[in-house]
């Protein structure tokens, strides 16, 4: 900094100074602001001194120009480069004809008048406007440009300062551009859009999609209430907790008070410090498919209890004619029978799995959580399966915390433990390895079951939590079992999602392993 800027600027502001200037796009106003006080209250001193108010002007990284008898007076080198023209060039320019050399046609007349009342001596306030120029190439370049009245050499003056924002203008303009296309795809989409400002809690943006699913128009959307309205009460905790992008399926009421079905894809909107801000919902209507999904659970929830009556008759006089007879009959009519029998089981396993399933689904289960331990509860699953674990020659190793006390119901949580420890030991060849860990994240414990198996593609990954997803295992030449309904880890799923946690897989591919995870909230 020279020494006529200490002259005029104390210690600490010439530091102030220094720091403004080297981000100059950022601080701008600071700048200006800094520039004009100061000039200001040494007016008397800069009509003694031109070369002293020169040294500041040069030093900027801000352009700086004084026009005066509507001729430049005084130019800095930055603003030279942002008009692409030398000062000699500049000199030969006769009064009045910068205007029409380097004003954009659209801003001419207006930058003229404003120019010739800051020359005129009369006392204006500082101009902050958006300046549209002409280069000597003839490319058009925008400054952010301040102007104001000073007096120089003892006569009235107009003072600019400017930077160049024709970056961060094509930018907006590039960003606008976005966003009109991004509001015509949206608004034109066969799919719905629900956004919601989870400060303001309200409704913040819908498309006319949704609009024509729940029946209300825009006006009535602006009520605060109308999220809760329209968002089935036992479904917006699902919706609004804080976790991950995923996708859900939730029920909404419409004007005429009928309830559908959604499904969609939520994502969280974040703001300029990652923060939490909103969340955007893309939906479609899945009523007629519920309905469906609706008539098969009752179809196959009528039909397990249809094959149980039977099935218990064939199971009980099989058993009877075992207990009373097996020493009548010769060996192969009682291996007969005990293969009946046998079958008998694996199907009254299947028709329970079937049965739970379809309560699952249609929720009609009530969970009775109490505050369990889930560290010993999966210390309790592994010692129960250690004898399978080693029949198949396979170690588990466990890394969990002392305890992990949470609320669930503990009978559920076991199955969903016990069949994924199943699944982990069924489908690793002989010699392979389980890893189990816990992990607390984000309010949630986290239980991971690795395992060094045959994986799955990405296409399998897809199936594997749905209603009888069953992938087929036999005959493909690994040493792994077969069987299965593809029933335990939709179960599985139904029953994380009734303790408000979630489930999922990660595998990189074919005979690459698998890691299965489920998060329980910490309650």
């Amino acid at each position: 900094m020279s020494n006529y800027e200490k002259s005029i600027f104390t210690s600490s502001e010439s530091e102030i100074l220094k720091d403004l200037l080297k981000n100059p796009k950022d601080d701008y106003q600071k700048i200006v602001s800094l520039f004009e006080e100061k000039f200001k209250k040494n007016t008397k001193n800069l009509r003694e001194s031109e070369e002293k108010f020169r040294t500041i002007a040069e030093e900027s990284m801000v352009g700086v120009s004084i026009i005066q008898d509507n001729i430049f007076k005084f130019i800095n080198k930055k603003f030279l480069d942002n008009i692409g023209y030398t000062y000699e060039e500049i000199k030969k320019w006769k009064p009045n004809e910068l205007f029409d050399i380097l004003i954009h046609p659209d801003q001419r007349e207006e930058v003229s008048k404003l120019s010739r009342k800051a020359q005129s001596g009369e006392n204006m306030p500082t101009v902050h406007k958006e300046l549209g120029i002409i280069r000597k190439n003839r490319e058009i370049r925008w400054l952010d440009l301040y102007a104001r009245s000073i007096i120089y050499q003892g006569h009235p003056a107009g003072m600019n300062i400017s930077i160049d924002i024709t970056d961060h203008k094509l930018l907006d303009q590039k960003l606008e551009e976005s966003e009109e296309k991004y509001r015509e795809l949206v608004e034109n989409s066969s799919m719905a859009l629900l956004e919601i400002d989870l400060i303001k809690k309200k409704v913040s943006y819908v498309n006319p999609k949704l609009l024509e699913i729940i029946g209300y128009n825009r006006e009535e959307l602006k009520d605060e209430t109308i999220f809760f309205k329209v968002v089935h009460l036992d479904d917006i905790h699902e919706i609004i907790r804080l976790r991950g992008d995923q996708d859900l399926d939730f029920r909404i009421i419409t004007k005429k008070g009928k309830i559908k079905w959604l499904s969609g894809r939520r994502l969280f909107q974040l703001n300029n410090n990652g923060e939490i801000k909103g969340l955007r919902l893309w939906l479609q209507d899945i009523t007629e498919k519920e309905r469906l999904e609706q008539l098969k659970k009752e179809f196959m929830d009528r039909t397990s209890h249809e094959l149980k009556t039977p099935l218990i008759s064939v199971k009980g006089f099989t058993e009877l004619l075992l207990e009373l007879y097996a020493d009548k009959f010769d060996s192969n009519i009682v291996s007969i029978l005990n293969m009946v029998l046998k079958g008998c089981k694996r199907l009254e396993i299947l028709i329970n799995q079937i049965i739970e399933s379809s309560y699952l689904a249609s929720n009609k289960i009530e969970l009775k959580k109490k505050k369990e331990d889930l560290s010993f509860l999966i210390k309790l699953c592994v010692d129960e399966l250690s004898g399978f674990a080693q029949m198949r020659n396979i170690s588990i190793s466990l890394k969990l915390h002392d305890k992990l006390i949470t609320e669930f119901e503990k009978e559920k949580i076991h199955t969903i433990i016990s069949n994924l420890l199943i699944n982990a030991i069924q489908y690793t060849q002989p010699n392979g390895e389980v890893k189990i860990e816990s992990e607390i994240k984000d309010n949630y414990f986290i239980v991971s079951i690795q395992d060094t198996g045959i994986g799955f593609t990405e296409d399998e990954k897809k199936i594997l939590f749905t209603q009888f997803g069953k992938i087929e295992r036999y005959g493909k030449g690994w040493d792994v079992g077969i069987e299965g309904s593809g029933l335990g880890l939709f179960a599985s799923k139904e029953i994380i999602k009734l303790h408000n946690g979630m489930i999922w897989v990660e595998s990189d591919g074919r005979n690459k392993g698998s890691t299965f995870y489920f998060s329980l909230p910490i309650i």
